[in-house]
């Protein structure tokens, strides 16, 4: 048994939580807002915004329109039950509303976001060990060295940095407010909530803001993927985020594949007469070695050698991406719809991202791991039709993989 004194010392611990949260909340805001003025308007990131006001816009878009909402009377949403019905007229609206934060971040970058161009350095310039005076003409573009600037140098004004520290300051209260309403929703649904963490829920406060958690979180963390997804989406580029899928994946399904085929079926076939003929040229110039010795390194040499193909193949492709590129940043509106192009793209990329993780959520509740249904009340529209979307269609695939098993 806890002796009475030290059940008061915690309680008496835990009542002062509430008031340091606040005090390092109001400290790491200040920070946020000194880097912002420091940076200005121009410079900092949007996206907790953009963010924020994609969330409060579904909350009252979807308080006025959910039962309005024209997709209702499509005929295939029509046919589905109320539950379903519902949800499809939510989502639908928070897609509408990310959709239009993205449109208003795009125009807004367009007009206020510093544009980087690449400039040659005016005074001295080092390349490669050599040094080129202002008035030494007598190299290419290709020996010049450049280096990346604002195409604006002009320095923030006074309303410009007092904007950017606002700015910075709301970014990093969504990520505080969403921090702190994940922190006590996790509390609340686990045996947390019976120890000394517990002793929280004392406070007034603390219960009131668990129900707007309980409320809003869930909804706004799901918007916020797909904004953030999106956002990023735009800065790649369409074509600089292809070349990175070439990079980042391209050599390692070049090497899977170069080594499994050697030593698949497919190797033996008829249809692999490049491949055969590869391993037999390679088993005749390892001639005097041991016979298993030499097939498995014959394989081994053919895998090595499909593979140095392939990566000349993504080399070629990854050097006309960038060319691609790099016309593409020369001109304004072949960027511009690069980027749209790209965010479009990463959209439905965070949209099936965000249906992912609310299937897991589902299958983890499902599976009686953790009860995800305690994280959320029946007011969270978004959270409540996802829940419904895998009742209605993901239960019934595991209930058939369940049987089978």
């Amino acid at each position: 048994m806890i002796p009475l004194h030290s059940v008061l010392a915690i309680q008496d611990v835990m009542y002062k939580v509430p008031l340091l949260a606040a005090i390092v909340c109001a400290a790491i805001l200040a920070i946020a807002f000194i880097i912002g003025f420091a940076k200005g308007f121009r410079r900092v990131s949007w996206g907790g915004v953009v963010w924020a006001a994609s969330g409060f816009a579904f909350i009252v878009g979807n308080k006025l329109l959910r039962n309005r909402n024209p997709i209702l009377k499509m005929p295939a949403v029509a046919a589905l039950d109320e539950g379903m019905r519902s949800f499809v007229s939510s989502f639908s609206i928070a897609l509408l509303c990310a959709l239009a934060g993205l449109f208003a971040y795009g125009v807004c970058s367009l007009i206020f976001k510093h544009r980087r161009i690449k400039k040659r350095d005016p005074e001295i310039s080092i390349y490669s060990g050599y040094e080129y005076e202002d008035d030494y003409d007598d190299y290419d573009d290709y020996d010049a060295p450049s280096h990346m600037v604002d195409a604006r140098k002009k320095k923030p004004n006074f309303l410009g940095r007092v904007l950017g520290g606002i700015v910075c300051a709301i970014n990093v209260t969504v990520i505080l407010v969403l921090g702190i309403s994940f922190v006590l929703l996790l509390i609340s649904a686990t045996a947390l909530i019976n120890g000394p963490l517990g002793y929280l829920f004392d406070i007034k406060i603390v219960p009131i803001l668990r129900n707007y958690a309980s409320v809003y979180a869930l909804d706004f963390l799901t918007i916020g993927i797909i904004i953030v997804i999106s956002c990023k989406g735009y800065k790649n580029g369409l074509i600089g985020s292809i070349r990175s899928l070439v990079v980042m994946f391209g050599v390692i399904i070049a090497a899977v594949i170069s080594f499994w085929l050697p030593f698949s079926s497919f190797a033996g076939s008829e249809k692999a007469h490049f491949l055969n003929l590869l391993i037999t040229r390679w088993i005749n110039l390892l001639g005097g070695v041991n016979e298993l010795i030499r097939g498995l390194a014959a394989k081994i040499l053919s895998g090595v050698c499909i593979f140095v193909l392939a990566s000349l193949v993504l080399w070629l492709v990854n050097f006309l991406l960038a060319k691609c590129s790099r016309s593409i940043r020369g001109s304004a509106p072949a960027r511009i719809i690069d980027g749209v192009l790209a965010c479009l793209l990463y959209f439905v990329i965070g949209v099936l991202i965000v249906l992912a993780m609310w299937s897991v959520l589902y299958l983890v509740d499902y599976c009686g791991i953790f009860k995800s249904t305690e994280i959320f009340n029946e007011n969270a529209a978004l959270a409540k039709g996802m829940f419904r979307f895998g009742e209605t269609y993901i239960r019934p695939i595991f209930d058939k993989l369940l049987v089978k098993a």
